[in-house]
């Protein structure tokens, strides 16, 4: 990974970390950009921790869900001037929303695929 000074990229990148939503956030941001090769699969697990406290989710709008709720939003009005997405609920996110192809979710886990250009 290149933050680490390790110039790799990986194919497959499953985040089963500390299950907090700030390191999930984070993660989600630079190893999808830094990390993952073109067409290469992100997968987060354990996303039922959006809505516990503890982890520091809840019923807010800073969670890790909330987030990718609001790239759903853009894959789906993508025809929208990024500009005009804050009028649908959605900022845009200019360091993940022209590299995702897809978002597939399941109870408490979501992939992400890359897209190849």
């Amino acid at each position: 990974y290149k933050r680490q000074g390790i110039n790799a990229e990986y194919g497959v990148i499953i985040d089963d970390g500390g299950h907090y939503v700030a390191p999930q956030l984070v993660t989600l941001r630079e190893l999808f950009n830094k990390g993952l090769k073109k067409g290469g699969l992100y997968i987060i697990e354990d996303l039922q921790t959006s809505y516990i406290p503890h982890f520091g989710g809840g019923y807010h709008n800073k969670t890790t869900l909330n987030k990718i709720k609001q790239l759903i939003d853009g894959l789906h009005s993508s025809r929208i001037n990024p500009h005009e997405w804050v009028q649908v609920g959605s900022e845009y996110d200019e360091h993940l929303m022209p590299y995702i192809e897809s978002i597939h979710c399941w109870a408490e886990i979501c992939a992400f695929y890359k897209k190849w250009h």
